[in-house]
C-alpha cells in the first residue's frame, strides 16, 4: 500500500474516509472498486486500526518479538474454502479479487486457572459423544449436556444468519432491492427464531441453561474476542456466525501468515484514487 503526504493529496476526491481501521478501509476499498475516487486519511504511522501488528527487540535477546494489536482469530478467509455469504471480511476480499496467504489449523493451547485444555472444534463434546471434552474435564457431565442444549439452540440461529448475505445489508431504503432477493430464504424459517438475532446472547444462554460458571466464562471470552463486550453486550446473530464456522465439525481457522497482508490487500484497492 502506498501512501501520500498531505500537502500532495488532490484538491477533491468524491469520497474521503476518516481512518483506516477494516470499516474504513473495507469501505474505502468498495467504493474504489465502483469506481469513486477515494481518500483515506489517518494520523497514526501504519493503516490498519486496531487491527495491525509492531515488533519489539530486546537487548541480549536474539530475534524480535511480533504482537497482534486486535483480531489474533480468524475464520472463513481460506481462500480454497468456500466462501460464507455470512462473513463479511471474505465478502470483501473476494469482491476486490484479493487472497489471502493462509496456514489453516484446528487446535489451540489454552492457559487458565483450572488448568491447560487443547481447544478443538469438539471442545464443548457435541461432535462426539464418546471422548471426554475439554470442557467436560473442567465442568463435569452437566457442563457438556449445557453446551448440547447450546449448540441445539443455535442450529436454526445459524440458519437464520447464513439467509441473508451481509453484503445485502443497508441502512437506507435501496435494502428493497439489494435485501429483496434472499427474503424468499426465510419463508422456512420460525419467525420467532429470527427475533432472537437482535438479543443480547446472554439471553440465549439462559434458555439453554447454560450454569456452569467455567462455560459462561468461556461464553463471555469469545464474545470479548468478536465484539469487545461480554455475552449480556453481544447480539446473538454476531454469535451464530461466530459458533457455526467455529464449532462445525470440520472447521479450520486461519492464521494470516503476514498479517501486514490483510491490511494492505484491502489498501490495494484504495491506493490507486
Amino acid at each position: 500500500m502506498t501512501t501520500t503526504p498531505l500537502e500532495e493529496m488532490r484538491k477533491e476526491y468524491d469520497v474521503v474516509v476518516v481512518g483506516s481501521g477494516i470499516g474504513g478501509l473495507s469501505c474505502a476499498a468498495i467504493l474504489a472498486l465502483y469506481g469513486n475516487s477515494v481518500a483515506v486519511l489517518e494520523s497514526h504511522y501504519a493503516p490498519g486500526g486496531a487491527a495491525h501488528g509492531y515488533t519489539v527487540q530486546k537487548p541480549g535477546i536474539d530475534g524480535k518479538f511480533q504482537f497482534d494489536t486486535g483480531p489474533s482469530f480468524f475464520s472463513g478467509l481460506n481462500p480454497n474454502i468456500r466462501a460464507k455469504s455470512s462473513n463479511p471480511l471474505r465478502t470483501i476480499l473476494d469482491a476486490i479479487g484479493e487472497q489471502l496467504e493462509i496456514i489453516p489449523y484446528t487446535t489451540f493451547g489454552l492457559k487458565f486457572p483450572e488448568g491447560d485444555l487443547l481447544h478443538t472444534t469438539n471442545f464443548g463434546g457435541h461432535n462426539n459423544a464418546s471422548d471426554i471434552s475439554p470442557l467436560e474435564q473442567v465442568g463435569g457431565p452437566q457442563a457438556k449436556e449445557e453446551w448440547k442444549r447450546l449448540m441445539d439452540q443455535m442450529k436454526p440461529l445459524e440458519k437464520a444468519v447464513d439467509a441473508m448475505p451481509t453484503a445485502a445489508l443497508r441502512g437506507d431504503l435501496s435494502a428493497l432491492l439489494t435485501a429483496a432477493p434472499f427474503l424468499k430464504n426465510f419463508a422456512t424459517l420460525n419467525p420467532l427464531e429470527n427475533l432472537k438475532l437482535t438479543a443480547p446472547f446472554s439471553k440465549i444462554l439462559d434458555q439453554a441453561e447454560v450454569n456452569t460458571k467455567f462455560t459462561r466464562n468461556w461464553i463471555d471470552l469469545l464474545c470479548f474476542c468478536l465484539s469487545g463486550l461480554s455475552s449480556k453486550g453481544t447480539i446473538t446473530a454476531e454469535m451464530a456466525m461466530m459458533m457455526g464456522e467455529f464449532y462445525d465439525s470440520e472447521a479450520t481457522m486461519d492464521c494470516v501468515s503476514n498479517t501486514n497482508y490483510l491490511y494492505s490487500f484491502l489498501g490495494l484497492c484504495c491506493s490507486s484514487f
